[in-house]
């Protein structure tokens, strides 16, 4: 199903509400700046093939090397720098990644990890376009975009729809029609609870809704989306994810992987 104009004011309530972090709105077109970014690509890259061995853990750590920590990156070995930003074949890390000499290539082959092309040219790139460190997401101070120019520039009813109109230029998509009170409530409580709405619910949302302008149309969604926000069907709903993540049986509890 296509994204429909109503995405919008789903997604200014999630961000309001401090829980974008869980959710899959339809905002994956990549923000404008480099291209290649070090906490969405080269930190999985680099924490999945070489933490085991140049990471956080000194039991484990191999020639005292670093790559978890901005310092690690900068380190100098012996004259040769790990890092040099903008110049990949001057880059040490660039240099034992991309190596034909089976001895040399990192991830060390007794590792049984091996960096796939597009890998190794993720942090090629992110070495060429000037290896910018980023630290934890959560740590990073949010920052303002520009609107981006989408082919329907009437299409957008809230800032955030801008982003979704983007992706779905990207994709060369239409964005579905608009729909009737009644499925738009339904289509509201199984996304943020998992439920259907109660008869009653779906009355009451028509009441307020329909034939309406659309400043009053707008304010009954945004309503319906805070009161939703605030169930505990949504709390459920968010938890699942995470009892999924860890886990989770109502036999035993929290599983112990033995």
């Amino acid at each position: 199903m296509q994204p429909s104009r109503w995405t919008g004011f789903v997604a200014a309530s999630l961000v309001l509400s401090g829980v974008m972090a869980g959710s899959t709105l339809a905002l994956s077109a990549q923000e404008p700046g480099p291209k290649v970014s070090f906490n969405r690509d080269v930190r999985p890259i680099l924490s999945d093939n070489c933490f085991v061995c140049h990471g956080f853990d000194p039991s484990t750590r191999k020639a005292d090397l670093r790559l978890d920590t901005p310092e690690g990156l900068a380190a100098d070995l012996d004259g040769f720098a790990l890092i040099s930003p903008g110049d990949p074949a001057d880059s040490e890390l660039y240099l034992r990644i991309s190596s034909s000499i089976p001895e040399d290539r990192m991830p060390h082959m007794d590792t049984g990890k091996v960096l796939s092309a597009a890998e190794i040219e993720t942090i090629r790139v992110w070495i060429e376009d000037g290896a910018q460190w980023e630290g934890h997401w959560a740590y990073q101070a949010p920052k303002r975009h520009e609107l981006p120019t989408v082919s329907q520039a009437d299409w957008p009813r809230s800032p955030v729809d801008y982003f979704v109109m983007r992706g779905l230029d990207q994709r060369d998509w239409q964005p579905a029609a608009d729909v009737d009170a009644r499925t738009l409530i339904r289509r509201l409580h199984q996304d943020l609870t998992g439920l259907p709405p109660t008869p009653q619910d779906v009355a009451a949302f028509i009441s307020h809704a329909e034939n309406q302008d659309d400043v009053t149309y707008d304010y009954a969604i945004l309503r319906a989306v805070d009161q939703l926000l605030a169930s505990p069907h949504f709390a459920e709903r968010m938890a699942v994810h995470w009892l999924d993540l860890v886990r989770y049986a109502d036999t035993v509890g929290y599983h112990g992987d033995q």
